[in-house]
């Protein structure tokens, strides 16, 4: 949210989207003239079993999926903080389960600075 501030982005915190009469609540939208641009969930992973995380992360790839069906031009993030113990983990269900994530960054908060420049 302090990145988004400092560098005056137009955004909305706990943004609802209707979707097929569906409500979804998305952490964080950027908006460029009124459009949605960017979508970001933001999570946190304590120390949990291997189908927690791939249950969690295929749940909020498949809110992404929807996103895109009615905003197909919009990129999709996730932030996620990761026990170090499980930081591994996580990276590696990432990239065997995540399809409709444009970022995905985990312990790597700064990063989202280089990305998001609107």
């Amino acid at each position: 949210e302090v990145i988004f501030i400092q560098k005056e982005i137009i955004f909305e915190k706990n943004k609802d989207i209707l979707f097929n009469k569906k409500t979804l609540n998305i952490d964080f939208v950027i908006y460029s003239d009124d459009k949605p641009v960017i979508a970001i969930e933001a999570t946190k992973f304590s120390t949990v079993r291997r189908k927690n995380i791939t249950h969690r992360l295929a749940y909020l790839d498949h809110r992404f999926q929807m996103l895109k069906l009615k905003y197909p031009r919009i990129k999709t993030m996730m932030i996620i903080q990761a026990d170090k113990e499980i930081e591994d983990l996580v990276k590696r269900t990432k990239e065997r389960e995540l399809i409709n994530t444009d970022f995905c960054f985990i312990n790597e908060i700064e990063k989202l600075n280089n990305i998001v420049t609107i």
